[in-house]
C-alpha cells in the first residue's frame, strides 16, 4: 500500500528563507520507503518513551516519525510513503 500527502501554502505571509516542516507519525512496526522531491532535508527517527522500573531505565519504541523540511518558497510539497 501507499499514502500520498500533498500540502500547499502561501509563502507571501512567511519571512524570507522560511522552511515548512511536514511530519508524519507511523506505528512502531511500520517499514516504509519515503519520497519528497521538494524536501531539502528528510529525517526519519524513532518515537520512544522511557520509564523507570525495578530493572532500571527502560526504552520502548512507540513508532517512527518522518519529517520533510521544504523551502517555503516552493509553495507545495508531496510526501509519498510506500510500505516495504
Amino acid at each position: 500500500g501507499a499514502l500520498t500527502l500533498a500540502a500547499d501554502w502561501s509563502a507571501a505571509v512567511l519571512p524570507a528563507h522560511s522552511v515548512m516542516a511536514i511530519e508524519v507519525s507511523l506505528g512502531a512496526r511500520a517499514s516504509v520507503d519515503v519520497e519528497c522531491a521538494a524536501a531539502e532535508q528528510l529525517h526519519c527517527y524513532d518515537i520512544v518513551s522511557r520509564a523507570k522500573s525495578e530493572r532500571g531505565l527502560e526504552t520502548t519504541v512507540q513508532g517512527k516519525a518522518v519529517v520533510c523540511r521544504v523551502p517555503a518558497a516552493a509553495h507545495h510539497a508531496v510526501l509519498q510513503l510506500r510500505v516495504r
